[in-house]
């Protein structure tokens, strides 16, 4: 299955929410932005399951920008959909949502923001969301991804 992830205040922090993956020295040089500990884990166990996992976010950061994010961690990626690529498509689809999961391919997805929970039911389809202080958040992904799959 297809599942898009969220990137600002899931997995990369605003200021500093939630604790990140420690980085190597040699990685503290080349990766830009630090991931939400837990996240590698997480895509992995969710990978070695046959999961593919992708990026949708409204963020303006270049697709090759958010693969670099995730290389430089040892991860590879699924579809990366950045919020130019989405504001094309939900204008194209006539979506008044800031996103739309199913337009790209994602059978659910996981954000942090509470009106993409309010979107999810208007336009029907599966969202998880993850509060930032929320420890257990990898766990409750797993579940969510087990009871949905």
């Amino acid at each position: 299955m297809s599942i898009s992830f969220d990137l600002d205040g899931l997995l990369i922090a605003y200021r500093e929410e939630f604790p990140v993956e420690p980085l190597t020295r040699l990685r503290r040089f080349v990766c830009l932005e630090r991931l939400r500990a837990g996240t590698i884990a997480l895509f992995r166990r969710l990978q070695h399951q046959g999961h593919t996992i992708g990026i949708y976010t409204t963020s303006l950061r270049s697709e090759g920008r958010i693969r670099w994010i995730f290389a430089c961690h040892g991860l590879s990626l699924g579809r990366v959909v950045n919020g130019s690529q989405s504001q094309r498509m939900l204008r194209n689809q006539r979506v008044h949502a800031s996103k739309y999961p199913p337009a790209f391919g994602f059978l659910f997805h996981i954000d942090d923001s509470k009106g993409v929970a309010q979107e999810a039911m208007t336009w029907t389809f599966k969202a998880l969301i993850i509060a930032p202080d929320n420890s257990d958040w990898t766990e409750q992904v797993w579940q969510f991804v087990q009871s949905v799959s």
